[in-house]
């Protein structure tokens, strides 16, 4: 650790940087927090100028991050954490290009015009998704749920509320004679949104991007049964003598009371069961009748639905696949398209492209309240061209 505080000093100190300490610097960014090269910066700043540097805001923070990696050609195939955006490395990296002004740099006077992208993401700040989505009864109402509340309620008489006990307006509450006439609810996440759901059992569901969740008013005695399209992260209530059963394309996965998430979206090409705690069993439906393949799994493991009908289990991430409802984006070894997918649905955005897709993986984490040129600025400095057209990101 002193050896490469000692480096950190020795870099401060010199007036121009080889390819050597431009690459050093480049693994010190994707490896550690920065707390050295912030404590070095400013005990530089203070014992030449006197004065302490004043907190950077996470704009300044941003801006000065995304120059950097311009000044040392920072890219996806330099750094395999390029797209990370907590707070350590706000900071580590603003100190970083104080430290290229303070070795003599003048950094300000050097960095270049903006590229195109740059300006073309500039004109138009495309915002994250967050709290939205729809509900709609069996009898053909419907009511778009507020946007400053996280989730609903199912209440045992079918009434609907707010998970802070304030009810949903559905113009009249169903009254427990409509329950006969009201047979589901379906709620509906689109694109840009969010949205969490406890039902009448208690279980309690996530539902991402661009998915939606058909379920009844309330659970029969001997099972317990939902329809998803998309992506959901389920805590099911324990029942012993009541199975949970989550239906989605050609596949059934049944509960008596566990924690996982089940990404079953069209334009994926795999459906994905992942297991955090308990056991599930996972069940794959052919086309033909009384086609059906099974797998068991244990925590960490996640079941593959490929399109040609075929079921494989692997021991996985959890944190990967469940990052999205933590709030964050989680990408490890993720091919481009696959990662410019989860893009799509969370900022409620086209993606097209002209010519052959990138073919590069990507790796690092990030918070998913970033507008969406922070997220994109990984790809300044590769050789990946982009431009926006409203809300439609382009690539060439």
């Amino acid at each position: 650790m002193e050896n490469q505080k000692q480096r950190l000093r020795q870099l401060l100190q010199a007036s121009e940087w080889d390819e050597q300490d431009k690459e050093w610097l480049r693994h010190y960014l994707a490896e550690y927090d920065g707390k050295d090269l912030e404590a070095l910066v400013f005990e530089h700043y203070q014992r030449d100028l006197g004065d302490p540097i004043p907190a950077l805001d996470r704009a300044e923070s941003e801006q000065l991050r995304r120059a950097l990696h311009k000044r040392l050609n920072l890219s996806s195939s330099s750094v395999h954490q390029p797209i990370t955006s907590n707070r350590r490395l706000f900071m580590g990296v603003a100190a970083a290009v104080l430290l290229l002004s303070l070795a003599g740099w003048w950094f300000w006077r050097q960095v270049s015009i903006p590229t195109k992208e740059e300006a073309n993401l500039a004109q138009q700040v495309i915002t994250p998704g967050g709290n939205k989505a729809t509900l709609v009864l069996s009898d053909g109402r419907s009511v778009d749920l507020s946007t400053a509340k996280d989730g609903i309620v199912m209440g045992l008489t079918g009434q609907v509320a707010y998970g802070d006990g304030s009810l949903v307006s559905l113009n009249e509450q169903p009254s427990a004679k409509d329950q006969a006439v009201i047979n589901h609810y379906t709620l509906s996440v689109p694109k840009g949104g969010q949205y969490q759901l406890t039902l009448s059992d208690g279980t309690r569901v996530w539902l991402n991007s661009a998915s939606t969740l058909r379920y009844p008013p309330k659970f029969n005695d001997n099972f317990r049964e939902v329809e998803l399209e998309g992506e959901a992260y389920f805590e099911v209530s324990h029942s012993h003598n009541q199975p949970f059963v989550v239906k989605s394309a050609h596949q059934s996965t049944t509960v008596l009371g566990t924690t996982f998430n089940i990404m079953a979206y069209a334009d994926e090409l795999e459906m994905t069961t992942t297991l955090v705690s308990g056991a599930v069993r996972v069940d794959y439906i052919g086309e033909a009748a009384n086609t059906v393949t099974s797998a068991v799994l244990a925590p960490g493991e996640a079941t593959l639905l490929v399109p040609d009908g075929t079921l494989r289990k692997q021991r996985v991430d959890i944190a990967a696949a469940t990052a999205w409802k933590d709030g964050k984006f989680y990408f490890r070894k993720t091919p481009f398209a696959q990662m410019m997918r989860q893009l799509a649905r969370w900022y409620d955005i086209e993606v097209a492209y002209r010519g052959a897709i990138p073919n590069e993986t990507f790796s690092g984490e990030l918070n998913r309240d970033m507008p969406l040129e922070t997220v994109l600025d990984f790809l300044i400095g590769s050789d990946i061209r982009f431009a926006t057209q409203g809300r439609t990101l382009v690539f060439n």
